[in-house]
């Protein structure tokens, strides 16, 4: 299985991240089909 692992501690931030976005960096693993769709929606803001 591929996956990104993050390399940052937790902070309010990423938690608000996290919620935005309907998924967990710290603990779930993520696609690589998931990580597109992340990327497209963060191209657009």
């Amino acid at each position: 299985m591929m996956g990104f692992m993050p390399v940052y501690e937790r902070q309010k931030i990423t938690d608000a991240l996290h919620e935005a976005c309907e998924f967990r960096t710290d603990y779930q693993f993520i696609t690589k089909r998931k990580m597109k769709e992340i990327q497209k929606k963060s191209k657009r803001r």
